[in-house]
């Protein structure tokens, strides 16, 4: 996981990783600091890239499906565990999403287990 922080010096984006312990920074007007992952201060004024992945893309042909649905479910389930440092912005659009599918599902329960309509019990007769 990558943070984006601001330079204190020029003001300029620093982005350095989080998951490799303690890092020196440098930023392109020579200001540098160590970022210590474990110091509460480093994350003042910063913003965490969750979307980033270091890793390069496998090839179709190297993956099967059902490790890239796995990739992606463990993907989904990392980004509900870190909810709350998300910017606001995409906190309310995965709140929205959850509450359409809890809508799709009630409405797929309603449709599945509502009784068919009954025919008139009198008849018609002629």
């Amino acid at each position: 996981m990558y943070v984006i922080k601001p330079c204190p010096n020029c003001g300029a984006k620093l982005r350095f990783p989080i998951n490799s312990g303690t890092v020196k920074v440098t930023c392109k007007c020579g200001y540098s600091f160590i970022a210590n992952p474990d110091n509460p201060r480093l994350y003042s004024d910063a913003v965490f890239d969750l979307w980033y992945d270091s890793k390069p893309k496998p090839k179709a042909s190297q993956t099967s499906i059902i490790s890239r649905v796995i990739e992606k479910l463990y993907s989904y389930w990392y980004t509900i565990l870190n909810f709350r440092l998300m910017p606001t912005k995409t906190q309310r659009t995965i709140i929205v999403i959850i509450i359409i599918i809890i809508l799709l599902v009630i409405a797929l329960f309603y449709l599945l287990f509502s009784s068919p309509p009954q025919p008139p019990s009198g008849g018609i007769t002629v």
